[in-house]
């Protein structure tokens, strides 16, 4: 029982220098640390220690800030590296909407070139059909007028016989209806120019070339309106060729 408690005594009292040791060792490394804070006197005998934990700490605060610098730099490096992928990425997209604008615009150039081909093309066809369809009409109306100048030919010289036919009734008309002038009328004759309705109605008669005797045509153009209504073809297609006609009188015979 002695023998335990003596051993638990050595033991003891090994821990106990032990723990004073440390303790005195952490004191005096606690007291080295905080030293720049402290206003009492520090011996002359540990100010190289000291200075020496201080030049330690300053490298340390060097290293911290060389190391805060460092990453400031590399942040501003990424932060410029990520402005430029910006920019880059904004030049890149300008360029790519002036590319497609520029291709844009060179589509719609060429459908305008294109409808305006077409559209050219649409005004040749037409122009095309309207100078056929003018020629094809000139040609219908020439072939027309033709026929028409053809049929008013050949009315004209109907309407031209039928008067001829009835020259010695107009003839026996006039000379019922003339009174010879007092003076000699031998060798004389005049033309007039005769104007008539439709019905054979005398509607002027001038003398267009004279006998040279003013009373002598007087009373030929007399004989030719009181003989109203000549004999005249009833046919009403013949009037327009025919109302106006040429009559040679002299005392002996009428001459159309």
């Amino acid at each position: 029982m002695i023998r335990q408690l003596k051993t638990i005594f050595y033991v003891g009292r090994s821990v106990f220098f032990s723990l004073a040791l440390h303790g005195a060792v952490i004191a005096l490394l606690l007291a080295e640390f905080w030293w720049p804070f402290s206003k009492q006197q520090i011996p002359l005998d540990r100010a190289p220690a000291i200075q020496a934990h201080a030049v330690s700490l300053e490298q340390i605060n060097q290293r911290k800030i060389e190391r805060e610098l460092k990453k400031q730099e590399e942040r501003r490096l990424q932060e410029l590296a990520e402005q430029k992928k910006r920019e880059e990425e904004v030049i890149r997209k300008a360029e790519e909407e002036k590319k497609r604008k520029a291709e844009e615009a060179k589509r719609k150039k060429a459908e305008e070139q294109e409808r305006a081909r077409k559209a050219e093309e649409e005004r040749k066809r037409k122009e095309a059909e309207e100078k056929k369809r003018r020629e094809e009409e000139a040609r219908r109306k020439a072939e027309e007028e033709a026929l028409r100048q053809a049929e008013a030919e050949r009315l004209k010289n109907q309407a031209i016989r039928a008067l001829s036919s009835l020259h010695d009734q107009i003839r026996e008309e006039i000379e019922e209806n003339w009174r010879r002038p007092s003076q000699q009328t031998e060798g004389l004759q005049v033309l007039i120019r005769v104007r008539v309705g439709r019905n054979g109605d005398v509607l002027s008669a001038i003398v267009t070339e004279s006998s040279g005797d003013p009373q002598f045509d007087h009373s030929a153009e007399l004989a030719v309106m009181k003989a109203s209504p000549l004999p005249f073809p009833t046919n009403p297609k013949y009037y327009d060729f025919i109302k106006e006609f040429n009559l040679r009188f002299n005392p002996d015979s009428l001459d159309e």
